[in-house]
Parts: C-alpha cells; structure tokens; sequence
C-alpha cells in the first residue's frame, strides 16, 4: 500500500496524463527534495508495475510521463482513491459514515470480519463503531441485524434508508464528483424539458430538490434497492404521474436501466405536493438561500454571473451542507493538489475564497485553503464548459501536407484543449485574405506562409507537425487571448517595480501599493482593499510566488505590480515568498480578461527555477528579460 504522499503524487500524474511533467515542479508542488521524490516514484513505479503492468517513463533528462490506457487510468484512479479512503479511516466519524454507506449498498449480509479486513481496525474497535451506527439509524426506524455465521444488514423501508443517506450527509460518498455533475446534468436537461411541455410550474427550491431525489432513486435503483409496494395514487395525482413517468422515460433511455412504477408513483407525489419542504428534505431553503445570496455577491466582485446555473446551485449546496460539518466539527479534508489549483485556476480559487469567506462569516467557522480548492472545482467545471464554449474559436491548421499526414496534429489539439474542438485544415494554396481571421486562431506548419502573409495575418502561429510541450504552452496562450508577448510584458512598468529590504508583509503591501497609488490614485482604499483579501484567503501560490490583489477592482487600468524582498519573506504561519506580484484588475474589466491575465500568469508562476533566475540580480531590466526569455520560447 503506497503512503498518503505517494497517492497524492500518483494522483497528480493521473490528473495530468496527457502532458510531461517537469520532475523539478513536483518537488515545488509537494513540498519534499529530489531525493524524497525520486524515492516515491521508485515506490509508486513498483505497484504501477506489480499492479497494472504500467510505469512512469523519463522523458528527457528533466521530464517524465504517465502512459497507460484509459480504462487502465480509470482503475488506478479507483485504487487511489479507495486507498485514500483506508488512511483516512483513521477517523472515527469517518468509519461510522463508511460503514453506513456500506450497509446501505449490500444486497447481502457483510461479514464483520470483512469489516475489520477493509477498515484496518480491531474487533473490539468495530463493536464501539457499530454501537454508533445503531444509535444513528434508529431515528430512521432501521434496524441493524446481526445473524451468527452471516453478518450484518441493514433493515428497513427503502424510503427511510433514503432519509437517511440525505440528513446523515452520505451523498457524496456514493459516488465521485465527476460522476455526480454529469448525472446532475442530464436529469436537469430531462427535468426541464418534462415541466416545460407540462407548463408545471415549481419554486427553484423544489426544483433542486427534486433533481437530487432523481439522482438518488437511480443511484438505489442501480444498486438493487427499490421501493416497498405501495396503493394505487388517488385520481388527483394522475396528472403529475403522467410527467414522473415522461420524466423516468427520458432519463432511462440516457442511463440504460427501467424504473419501477413505484419510483415513478413516488416522484409524482412529490411533484404533486409542490410545498415548502421539511425538515427532512435535501437542500432546506436555507442553503438554498445561502448559496443564492453568496452567487449575487461574487456577481457584483467579479463580473460573473452564476445566480441562473441550477447544475452549480445544486453542486455548491450538495457540498456546502457536508462541508460545514466538518467546518463546526473541526474535521476538515486535506487536499494535495492545492497549489496546483490555485497556480493553474487562480480566478477560479478566488472566486472559491469569497464563497467560503461568506460561508464562515455567516456561520461562524473558519476554513482552510485545502477546502477551498475542492470548493474551487465546482467553479472550475462551471467556467470551462460555460465561458470556455461561449468564446470558443475555431482552428484553422494551414499546411502543405496531406489531410492524414496533418491527423496526429488534430487529434493532440483535441486532446489538448477540448475532444469537440472545431478544427480545420487547409492546403496554403487555398487560403484566402478574404477568410474572416477574427473566427479563427491559425495555425501553420509552414515558414513561407507566415512570410507570405505576414501583413495579412500576423497573430498566426507556427506549429509542428509532431506538437511539443512548447507548441502546447503557445496555443494554450493563444486561445486565451495572448498572441504577442509585448500584450503581457507591457503590464510590468518599471515605476512599479520594487527590490529592497523589508521587515513584513505589511511593509511590503504598503510599498507595493503606494506605487500604484502614483499612478492612479483611489485615496488609501487600495491597501486597505488589499489588507481585507489577506484576512480571507492567503495569496501564496507555491514556488515562493505571492500574488496579493485588492477585494474589489478599484483602478482605471491594470497594472502588475512587482516586490522582490532582499531576504525571503515570511507571508503567513506556513511560507515565505521571493516575489511578490500585486495584481491589480482595471474597474470594470469583462471576465475574460480577467481570466486572461490569470492565466498568463499561471505559467510563470508554475516553473520553480524562475524565482531564482529572477532573484539573483533583483532589477527591474533583469527581471523583464527573465521573464521575456520565459515566454519568448512560447512564441518563436
């Protein structure tokens, strides 16, 4: 069995499969030296080997990869995470809920043994958890059997045990988020259709709630475990019976599978209802307010709506109800890939700051930042199929090679970037100044077409046949909206440049914004603005990067302001910084460029040996010609 650690870097080659990984990043990203690395992955290469008959391969002398097939991938993954789940039985509270998952999924008996086996605790220890279960499910009229020579199961109406799974907070151990959201996501589109054509009219409460009430009745459904027999629904109930059973219809052609008239008599009722929800229901009108009340105010702070996506609002209140269980109880997840969330989704992360600050702020707890990266990939998800698609262009490859020799270059952009990718692919002999170049991002394989059309289309881009980790960093760029180097280096004005001694993060804050105050100036709300994010969130991103910024815009232009401390400085209990970067967005800026900027960013930010190449001559020239020399590359 692989250590926390060596799961948690497992898991960050499984997220990142499809690129090489710089073996210097992973000693930044996880904290430990060269030495502790390679011996993890000489660890982690024996199980892939011994287990799945894979390994990670060297690629180059700096770099190594992940190659295994998809389904291969997708069992690792499972693994890991069911390893995860054995270090994290440690947990009473986390046993006990595991164990009522387990109850609630066995269509058998489950032998106590097989729970000592899989739970790594001892019979004595098992005896005081499942007193806990039992104390636990009889509020829900279960009872726990125990049968000499069989074992253990859980008894009971199907609808209690459902009651159960919902007030416990068990949901999210059912199944992952990824799975969770996709299923989120057709039960909406078979939901809304169904209640348009019926014209049935419900609150946006009921909505949501009935979304997860489908999602756990396929859930039980696919498992075995159905509904008990019940009368026939009285002539009233015909109507919202129709709809459940249009409902069920639709959704049973997506997933395959045939729901029993008593899940369809059951949701009709529910429909029916059409009421204010108890104290038994699954997102009580109080989270859905909650959530509600804090996407209006990340609205007004970062120019992004979310208050009209009910897939997010079910997703924020599914997780904000176990989340602050653990927020009250003190038991809060650890999260490995942290600052590889917020160096590569820094928008995302910040807008997941907010929401977690007015989370504590109305409930009294406090939050740390591995909780608000697993809050972050709600937005993450949300911003990558939403304001990704809705600015999406359309690629046009020019090259003088044959469609099939051009095949691997289209399939590694979709792989890349996005499997439904609009691409296409021209001989140069048919490209025309009359193409509208405003639709597309154009790539080339050829010199002379770029010195052909130069003046006609100077944002082209050269690419090989055979894409690199390079040409991957250029259309990453790229379709984000940077296509010159001069749009990023014209950001960093030596005004706003700073190298010097410094007692604290205060001092250098203070310094940071005064700069910007000469430049533009907002009366002292700058550092104050500033001095309010901190308390929320802390703006360390790993590799000894700080990026500090304001809790609202407040200048007139962007400006990027630069501080390198003479000796590392001490930014809050855990870290200290070499550089910091006070990021100030213009008043007013749309959304994408915001997330322009951050993602301009992330790739500096990311690579461990520039604050070195940075910090050995502190000036302002070395530092643009270092950080020229970084993304020059990208560009050639």
């Amino acid at each position: 069995m692989l250590t926390k650690r060596q799961l948690e870097i497992l898991k960050y080659f499984i997220n990142n499969h499809n690129k090489p990984i710089n073996k210097d990043n992973l000693t930044s990203v996880f904290s430990i030296g060269k030495r502790s690395i390679s011996n993890d992955i000489k660890a982690i290469n024996q199980y892939l080997s011994d287990e799945y008959n894979v390994s990670i391969l060297s690629i180059g002398s700096k770099k190594i990869g992940f190659n295994a097939s998809k389904t291969c991938i997708q069992n690792i993954e499972i693994d890991v995470n069911n390893q995860f789940h054995r270090i994290q039985f440690s947990d009473v509270s986390y046993r006990v809920d595991w164990i009522l998952v387990k109850l609630l999924n066995a269509n058998n008996y489950i032998k106590s043994a097989n729970l000592i086996e899989e739970l790594y605790i001892s019979e004595s220890r098992l005896s005081k958890d499942l007193r806990i279960v039992r104390s636990i499910i009889e509020k829900y009229e279960l009872e726990l059997q125990s049968r000499p020579h069989y074992g253990l199961k859980l008894l009971g109406n199907e609808q209690e045990k459902r009651r159960l799974i919902i007030n416990e907070n068990l949901l999210s151990l059912f199944s992952s988020d990824n799975y969770t959201n996709k299923s989120i996501n057709y039960i909406n589109s078979a939901l809304t259709d169904c209640l348009v054509k019926y014209k049935f009219k419900v609150s946006d409460l009921i909505y949501q709630n009935l979304i997860v009430h489908i999602y756990i009745a396929l859930d039980r459904i696919k498992k075995g475990h159905y509904l008990n027999k019940t009368d026939k629904l009285p002539t009233e109930y015909h109507h919202a019976y129709q709809i459940a059973r249009d409902i069920f219809s639709t959704i049973n052609k997506h997933e395959a599978i045939s729901c029993p008239d008593e899940e369809i008599k059951a949701f009709a009722i529910k429909l029916q209802s059409n009421r204010e929800y108890d104290t038994d229901e699954y997102i009580d009108q109080e989270m859905e307010k909650t959530v509600f009340d804090i996407l209006k105010v990340i609205k007004m702070k970062f120019v992004i709506d979310f208050t009209n996506d009910m897939n997010l609002r079910v997703a924020l209140a599914l997780h904000t109800r176990p989340l602050l269980s653990r927020l009250t109880s003190k038991r809060q997840l650890r999260n490995g890939m942290t600052y590889e969330i917020k160096q590569n989704n820094a928008y995302a992360f910040d807008i997941a700051s907010e929401y977690a600050y007015q989370v504590c702020k109305k409930y009294q707890v406090e939050i740390i930042d591995d909780e608000i990266a697993y809050l972050a990939l709600h937005f993450i998800m949300y911003m990558e199929t939403k304001i990704g698609s809705n600015n999406s262009k359309k690629i046009l490859i020019v090259s003088s090679q044959r469609k099939t020799n051009t095949l691997l270059l289209r399939l590694k952009l979709q792989q890349w970037f996005n499997n439904d990718l609009n691409i296409i692919c021209i001989n140069p002999s048919e490209f025309s100044n009359d193409i509208d170049k405003s639709d597309y991002l154009i790539l080339t394989t050829e010199k002379e077409f770029l010195n052909t059309y130069s003046n006609a289309i100077s944002d082209a881009i050269l690419i090989d046949l055979f894409p690199s980790e390079n040409d991957y960093y250029k259309v990453e760029l790229a379709l984000n909206g940077l296509l010159k180097l001069d749009q990023l280096i014209n950001y960093f004005h030596k005004s706003l440049f700073f190298s010097g001694n410094v007692d604290s993060k205060e001092e250098m804050l203070s310094i940071l914004c005064n700069k910007v105050e000469k430049i533009n100036y907002t009366g002292g709300q700058l550092l104050n603005s500033v001095l309010d994010h901190e308390q929320k969130v802390s703006s360390y991103f790993g590799n000894q990067f700080a990026m500090p910024h304001p809790d609202t815009p407040l200048t007139n232009n962007t400006y990027i302001c630069v501080g390198i401390p003479k000796k590392p400085l001490k930014w809050n209990d855990e870290e200290t910084t070499k550089i910091v970067f006070l990021i100030c967005i213009e008043k007013n800026s749309t959304k994408e460029k915001v997330l322009q900027i951050w993602k301009y960013l992330s790739f500096l930010i990311k690579d461990p040996n520039q604050v070195n190449t940075i910090i050995k001559n502190p000036t302002y020239d070395n530092f643009i010609k270092s950080v020229y020399l970084f993304y020059h590359h990208m560009f050639k």
